[in-house]
């Protein structure tokens, strides 16, 4: 049977490695879960390879590397992360940015906060409310999927910070450190946010 091109390349499992990597390379990571279930080949070259599992978060860093990432490369990997999988983390958004950059204490702090839904409730008065289902054991971070199971970014020579409605929830957390630890904690401080919030209003122009 005649095969094209890209098919013979495929079929090379060396090959199908590289140009997976580099798909999870591109802010494309998720896919590789979505391509591991095309066939057994995919799926096998996936699941033995290190370097795809780091790239789909699923193992820790190599232990033996050796670079050192700048503090402004690792906000935006961690801006990149969190970006990618905003859908799962629903109702919380986050926010990530540097804190005390150029000082001994400089931190990336990961800012999660329960979105709010505003509506006019009359002319230059705009009231907001939680979405109506916020945990309530339905949305997405609260559900007990695989995804809990990936390895948040780690870069141990820059302290990552977790905030969540404003309090600082989990200062410098580590290398095993799971999405599924991170949801944990934004829901605790969700609820106890959510328990103590009243209707906010915003008085502006008419």
């Amino acid at each position: 049977m005649h095969r094209d091109a890209a098919t013979t390349v495929f079929m090379i499992p060396e090959l199908a490695e590289c140009i997976l990597y580099q798909l999870g390379q591109l802010n494309a990571w998720r896919q590789l879960f979505v391509i591991q279930r095309v066939n057994s080949t995919f799926q096998s070259i996936i699941q033995t390879s290190p370097d795809l599992r780091r790239t789909m978060h699923l193992e820790q860093p190599d232990a033996r590397r050796t670079h050192v990432t700048k503090f402004s490369e690792a906000v935006d990997i961690y801006k990149r992360f969190f970006f990618n999988i905003e859908d799962l983390l629903y109702p919380f958004w986050t926010n990530t940015r540097p804190i005390g950059r150029g000082t001994p204490s400089a931190a990336i702090a990961v800012s999660m906060n329960i979105s709010l839904y505003w509506s006019e409730e009359s002319p230059g008065v705009m009231i907001s409310d939680p979405p109506a289902e916020a945990m309530d054991r339905t949305t997405p971070i609260e559900r007990n999927e695989s995804w809990r199971n990936l390895l948040v970014p780690y870069h141990p020579e820059h302290a990552l910070e977790l905030h969540c409605c404003g309090y600082d929830v989990m200062a410098r957390f580590g290398g095993k450190y799971t999405l599924g630890d991170l949801a944990d904690e934004a829901i605790r401080a969700g609820k106890a946010h959510l328990g103590g919030l009243g209707r906010v209003m915003y008085y502006g122009q008419d």
